[in-house]
């Protein structure tokens, strides 16, 4: 690992997740890069940092696509939509779980981020990858 990260990504996804966030009503504050949405018994803290980015998911969808057998041409297309298709999902999949939070408290988080969450972009992945391979045929 290099440690790379690239901070105004960082930035700019929790800019926009502040934005979208904004718009639910969900009661919550911004500090930098954390967010903290008032519950029960206290207070709970979210830190977008690069692994929020969604950079894991980027480049198996990046790595899926370069695999195939396919000209550079359709590859480079099928990036052009699926890596901001992916990045969007996971900047809702942000959103999402801090209004989560805020309108449920932290009861079942940890089941709704682990398995709901984390299969289920894995889930967008495949599906997604699968859905440009029948459309590039």
């Amino acid at each position: 690992m290099s440690g790379y990260q690239a901070e105004g990504l960082i930035t700019a996804t929790a800019d926009i997740v502040e934005q979208l966030l904004s718009l639910t009503g969900t009661s919550f504050e911004r500090t930098g890069l954390i967010f903290s949405v008032p519950v029960d018994n206290g207070n709970w803290g979210a830190v977008i940092n690069w692994d929020c980015v969604g950079w894991k998911s980027l480049l198996a969808i990046f790595a899926l696509v370069m695999a195939t057998d396919y000209p550079m041409r359709k590859k480079l297309k099928g990036l052009a939509v699926l890596l901001p298709a992916v990045y969007i999902a996971n900047i809702l999949r942000i959103v999402f779980l801090i209004w989560y939070v805020a309108a449920y408290d932290i009861a079942y988080f940890s089941i709704v981020h682990a398995v709901l969450w984390s299969w289920g972009l894995a889930l967008l992945i495949l599906g997604s990858w699968v859905l440009w391979l029948k459309s590039v045929r």
